[in-house]
């Protein structure tokens, strides 16, 4: 794959699985990561490295708040909060002061937010005014301007992740779908393996792989689903509706 060497390529498929990714997504990491420039043994052990240590962090987060799913998109907002230099300390105090909050993620880039303009990258420099309760999120959120620009984007996050969970559901209650779907997942790592490993069975894996594939088509068909129902669409492809970029700068999507 891209010429890498089979330790890196199985750094890579470890690491996919540990992010839940099928075989498409693992392939579109690759891409990036080949667009990127990071195709040696080193430079896929740095990322690794990095992304095992977002994942980390994210379970510490769902320690303290209990309601965050593991998604791209919070590994990138945990990705853009260490742009700012925050410590995975100075994030923890950020997620337990938004444990009480109907969406932890965005209430806690709220708070990094305001705490990265006051320059407070401590705990004991935090200005208490930038640190309401979070029982008082709701009520903050309509009367303070900035706050309702986080609660914009979580209600539009929640509503893309909602319509694709749904979707997901529906489709996991029909038998075809559900034994192709994890049919097709087994297939994926196993080819991935195979390109590596043994490519003489390459040829097989493909074509077991696609009829899996056309058997969850049908059943999508069937059900009057698609591919992309399955995934969140986020109204705004620059910054997957958290309002950051990935360099940490505001997004210009909000039109509140």
């Amino acid at each position: 794959m891209r010429g890498r060497a089979s330790e890196s390529l199985t750094q890579l498929v470890a690491l996919a699985m540990k992010l839940g990714y099928g075989f498409s997504e693992l392939d579109g990491m690759l891409d990036k990561l080949y667009g990127e420039g990071i195709v040696d043994g080193a430079g896929v052990k740095e990322y690794c490295a990095a992304r095992e240590k977002e994942l980390k962090l994210l379970q510490s987060i769902q320690s303290v708040c209990g309601v965050i799913k593991k998604t791209q998109a919070a590994l990138d907002m945990i990705n853009s909060w260490r742009g700012w230099n925050f410590s995975d300390a100075m994030i923890l105090e950020a997620a337990k002061r938004s444990a009480g909050a109907s969406a932890p993620l965005p209430y806690m880039n709220k708070l990094l937010s305001e705490w990265k303009r006051a320059g407070a990258f401590t705990p004991t420099a935090i200005p208490e005014k930038v640190a309401p309760a979070p029982v008082q999120q709701e009520r903050t959120l309509a009367a303070d301007c900035k706050s309702a620009r986080e609660h914009h984007y979580a209600v539009l996050r929640q509503q893309a992740e909602a319509r694709a969970e749904q979707a997901k559901n529906a489709a996991l209650r029909d038998e075809q779908f559900k034994e192709a779907d994890a049919a097709i997942k087994r297939g994926e790592i196993a080819l991935a393996k195979a390109e590596v490993f043994t490519p003489e069975k390459l040829p097989a894996l493909r074509e077991a792989l696609n009829a899996e594939r056309a058997k969850r088509s049908a059943a999508l068909k069937r059900l009057n689903l698609t591919e992309a129902d399955l995934l969140p669409r986020y109204s705004c492809a620059k910054c997957s509706d958290t309002g950051f970029l990935p360099n940490g700068a505001p997004c210009d999507c909000f039109k509140g």
